[in-house]
């Protein structure tokens, strides 16, 4: 792998701190079908950017319920996802929470996206954003949170990631 691309290049972009929940229900996640860029016509979970005086806590139950209706009753941060879009300059961090209980009803309407319950056995063969494929399986095998680092390097199709799982270091790359 190409080391490089982990070491602080003295070139600082902003970091936009977002969050993500995937509620699981009934042995399937809700998820939505996002209309807007980033990630339009992929399934992803809800959630979405950290306003300046609000917690990733506070946000992540704000931008639920504005998104799907429902009150999330018992979510736990499982993950910090560091996204380093080295192709259009942008820096994301996302607070990546599950989720196993709720209250309210689905709202029908919604102006990011189509809401979908889709099974968590099969949510490989969806059109989810990529790195979902990664991190969810891994996020949803341990207790503590993971700290997990992708690079979408400029030049290239795909993404670098790395994470450490116990004392191991695991690095990989993925082709879009």
């Amino acid at each position: 792998m190409e080391e490089a691309l982990f070491k602080n290049k003295l070139n600082h972009h902003s970091t936009g701190i977002y969050t993500l929940c995937f509620l699981k229900h009934r042995e399937n996640y809700l998820l939505i079908k996002r209309t807007k860029d980033p990630n339009a016509g992929f399934l992803n979970g809800l959630g979405g950017k950290v306003s300046r005086f609000e917690s990733p806590e506070e946000n992540i139950q704000r931008e639920f319920e504005e998104e799907s209706g429902l009150i999330l009753k018992r979510f736990y941060l499982r993950g910090i996802l560091r996204i380093v879009e080295d192709k259009i300059g942008k820096d994301y961090l996302i607070f990546v929470y599950l989720a196993n209980k709720f209250s309210g009803v689905l709202r029908e309407n919604n102006t990011e996206g189509q809401l979908q319950w889709i099974p968590s056995n099969e949510i490989q063969a969806f059109p989810v954003v990529p790195n979902i494929k990664i991190f969810l399986p891994l996020l949803e095998a341990t207790k503590k949170p993971l700290e997990i680092h992708f690079i979408y390097p400029k030049g290239r199709k795909g993404f670098y990631y790395r994470y450490n799982s116990g004392s191991q270091k695991i690095e990989n790359y993925v082709r879009d």
